[in-house]
């Protein structure tokens, strides 16, 4: 009696020489030989796995199985970058004064130039003698002589930094002598009268001029020598006719020498005539 997979044959009912019966003998031997190889693999599988293997084993020509394979991690989600309030660089900064140095009043011209931190800042300049300011670019008069450091502090994003600039104003300088005046050309003043010219003979340097005024009750016209030409000095020919109360000036006297003069209207009136002398 044989005992396959599944049902019983009992070759004890079959007759020798039967070919039914050989094939069913010869199916029943595969059948059997296929059980045992089954029951090996099993036996070196569970013996893999208990020995802590890394996998099944393959039995030797069977095909070997093929991995499924694992299924790739999901990617993580990028962090979110933390707020900061120095987006940049740290806070840096520089200054300038111009000028540096100088005599009071000294006015200097200041700036600040901050860079990095969260971009906003806010200025606070100490200009070393009590003076003070919160522009990025102030201009700052120092009255008095004297070292003084200006220092400009500059916050930021909670940051600060500083600068600070040395500026030298000395002592205004004394004024010197003031210049002797040139003297400039002389004026010189004949006055006319009922009773003629006063004074009637005048000296003056060069490039001085005459000025005659009337203060007489008649009209005159004085006019260089000799009548009636008047060739003789014409800076004099420049004084205009004068009414009473009028005056007039004579052109400047460049050449050395003496001019006479008279009235044109009167010209042989004595009391209406006169001289100038024109000296270096």
């Amino acid at each position: 009696m044989r005992h396959v997979v599944g049902a019983t044959i009992d070759l004890r009912a079959t007759k020798p020489g039967d070919l039914r019966v050989d094939r069913l003998a010869r199916t029943v031997e595969r059948v059997e030989e296929t059980r045992v190889k089954l029951a090996a693999a099993a036996f070196i599988i569970i013996t893999a796995a208990a020995c802590g293997g890394s996998g099944p084993a393959t039995p030797s020509g069977s095909p070997s199985p093929t991995a499924s394979p694992s299924p790739s991690p999901a990617p993580l989600p990028s962090p979110s970058p933390s707020p900061s309030t120095t987006p940049g660089a740290d806070l840096a900064l520089s200054c300038q004064a111009n000028p540096r140095s100088g005599p009071a009043p000294l006015q200097v011209a200041f700036a600040a130039f901050p860079t990095g931190a969260s971009g906003t800042y806010a200025f606070e300049w100490s200009f070393g003698d009590g003076g003070t300011s919160t522009n990025p670019t102030p201009s700052y008069t120092y009255a008095v002589a004297g070292a003084f450091e200006a220092l400009v502090r500059v916050t930021s994003g909670g940051q600060s930094a500083t600068c600070a600039r040395d500026v030298t104003v000395t002592s205004p300088s004394a004024p010197g002598p003031a210049p002797t005046p040139t003297p400039g050309p002389t004026v010189t003043t004949v006055t006319i009268t009922n009773a003629g010219v006063s004074p009637k003979d005048v000296q003056i340097t060069r490039g001085g001029t005459v000025r005659f005024v009337n203060q007489s009750s008649s009209a005159h016209q004085i006019n260089s020598n000799p009548h009636p030409i008047h060739t003789d000095c014409p800076p004099l020919n420049q004084v205009p006719f004068l009414i009473p109360g009028q005056s007039g000036q004579t052109g400047a006297f460049n050449a050395l020498g003496t001019c006479g003069y008279h009235d044109h209207l009167d010209p042989t009136n004595g009391s209406l005539q006169g001289s100038i002398q024109v000296n270096p």
